[in-house]
C-alpha cells in the first residue's frame, strides 16, 4: 500500500506495532462519531482517503468497479447510500484491526490543516485524543508548521517523554536565593525576578543546586497560568510538575541550549515538568491566544523562534544565524547590500538577478565570488 503523504505525517516509530488497544481506538472512534464537526473538513470522503492511500491499487466491495477509487465515489458522491462512519470499520484501511501505525496516520491525518480549517475543533480534538492514547503510551503532537498552521504526527511515549514516577524532578520557588535551604540537593531553584511586561511580572531565574555550595544558574524564563490577570504570577512553593494550568518559555535560544547542553537525555524531564510550549507545542496552539502570553511571554519573541528556532535546539537540529555583507563595484559608487534573517516571511536568503544581456550579471557574481577568494587568501597569508 502506497502512502502519499509520508513527508507530511510521521509516526515516529520504525516498522508496525500494535500496542494502542481495540478499546482506545473505538473510544477516539467514538469521539469522532459524536462530535459536532466533519471528520473529512473541507473535503469529501474520496479527496480525504486520496490523500493517505493509493486507492487505485485497492480492491474494490463492489463488483461494479474495479478498485476502491470507484467503489467508492459510487456509493458516496453519486448514491450517497452509505453510513457517515463506514470508513471506520472498511478492513481496506486497517483502522481497528491494523496496526497502531494504520490507526494513527488516519488519525493525524483528521487534524492536518489542509483538512480541519478551525482550529478550536483541532485543540479539542487533540486533548481528547491524547487523553486515550496516553494510556497505550502513545500521543500526537505539532510536528511542524505549514502556513503558520499546525502539523500533527504521532510518537511513542518513552522514558524521555514520559512521566517516570522514579525520575521526577523537584522544583523550588524563592524571592532571593538567600531563602534557599542549607540542605538543598540536586533541586531547581526558580528565584522571581522584578521585572514587568506591561504590569505583567511573569520572569524567573532558573538555577540548578547540586547542594548549597555547588550550583549553576541556567537562565531566565516566563511561566504564566491560563486567564492570568496580571501582577505577580503565583506557583505552588514546591513542585514535581506544573498543572495544565501554566505555560513556560525560555527568554532566549541560550535558556534552550544550556539546558540541553546540561541535562542531555534528561532535558526532556526538565522542560516537562514546567510545561515548556517549546517542548510541547500543544501546550504553545492551547495558550497562543492568552492575552498575557501575547504581552509577556511573547513581548521579544516571536512565534516562529517559538516554533522553529528553539524547537530546533531541542531536536538537535542545526540552529540557523543571521548574516549580512555588502559589495562595492569597482570604480563605481553602486553598492550591493545583502542581509539574510532565518525564517523571514517572504525568506531572505533567495535573490534574482534580473537584466538583459551584457548588463554585467555574470561579472557582479564573479565579482562577488573573487571577493570572498581574495579576503580568504588575505585571512591564510597567501
Amino acid at each position: 500500500m502506497e502512502f502519499f503523504l509520508d513527508d507530511s505525517i510521521n509516526i515516529n516509530v520504525a516498522g508496525e506495532t500494535y500496542e494502542i488497544t481495540e478499546v482506545t481506538k473505538r473510544s477516539i472512534i467514538d469521539e469522532f462519531k459524536l462530535g459536532k464537526f466533519n471528520i473529512y473538513g473541507t473535503l469529501n470522503e474520496l479527496e480525504f482517503l486520496k490523500r493517505i492511500y493509493d486507492l487505485k491499487s485497492l480492491p474494490s466491495n463492489d463488483s461494479r468497479f474495479s478498485n476502491a477509487e470507484g467503489d467508492i465515489s459510487k456509493h458516496t458522491i453519486m448514491n450517497d447510500d452509505w453510513s457517515g462512519d463506514w470508513v471506520f470499520y472498511d478492513d481496506r484501511f486497517k483502522i481497528i484491526n491494523g496496526s497502531d501505525q494504520d490507526f494513527l496516520k488516519f488519525v493525524c491525518e483528521i487534524l492536518h490543516p489542509a483538512v480541519q480549517q478551525d482550529e478550536n475543533i483541532v485543540n479539542v480534538l487533540v486533548d481528547k485524543i491524547n487523553t486515550y492514547l496516553e494510556k497505550d503510551k502513545w500521543e500526537v503532537f505539532v510536528d511542524r508548521y505549514i502556513s503558520d498552521k499546525p502539523v500533527y504526527s504521532a510518537r511513542k511515549i518513552t522514558i524521555d517523554t514520559y512521566d517516570n514516577e522514579s525520575k521526577k524532578l523537584e522544583f523550588i520557588v524563592v524571592n532571593a536565593l538567600n531563602e534557599v535551604n542549607e540542605n538543598i540537593k540536586n533541586q531547581f531553584v526558580l528565584k522571581r525576578d522584578a521585572w514587568d511586561d506591561f504590569c505583567y511580572k511573569t520572569t524567573f531565574v532558573l538555577y540548578y543546586f547540586q547542594d548549597i555550595q555547588v550550583y549553576r544558574q541556567i537562565g531566565s524564563l516566563k511561566i504564566i497560568k491560563r486567564d492570568f490577570q496580571g501582577g505577580y504570577v503565583e506557583l505552588p512553593k514546591n513542585f514535581n510538575e506544573l498543572s495544565d494550568e501554566y505555560c513556560s518559555l525560555g527568554w532566549d535560544q541560550n535558556y534552550y541550549e544550556e539546558i540541553m547542553g546540561l541535562f542531555k537525555s534528561n532535558s526532556s524531564e526538565v522542560f516537562r515538568s514546567l510545561r515548556d510550549c517549546v517542548f510541547n507545542q500543544n501546550i504553545y496552539e492551547s495558550f497562543k491566544d492568552e492575552y498575557a502570553m501575547k504581552k509577556s511571554l511573547l513581548r521579544k519573541i516571536t512565534p516562529q523562534n517559538v516554533q522553529i528556532t528553539f524547537k530546533n535546539i531541542i531536536n538537535k537540529d542545526a540552529s540557523q544565524t543571521s548574516y549580512k555583507f555588502q559589495f562595492a563595484f569597482k570604480n563605481s559608487d553602486a553598492k550591493l547590500d545583502i542581509s539574510v534573517i532565518p525564517n523571514s516571511i517572504p525568506p531572505t536568503n533567495i535573490h534574482v538577478l534580473i537584466g538583459r544581456n551584457g548588463v554585467g550579471k555574470t561579472r557582479l557574481l564573479s565579482g562577488i565570488a573573487e571577493s570572498i577568494i581574495e579576503e580568504k587568501m588575505k585571512i591564510i597569508q597567501v
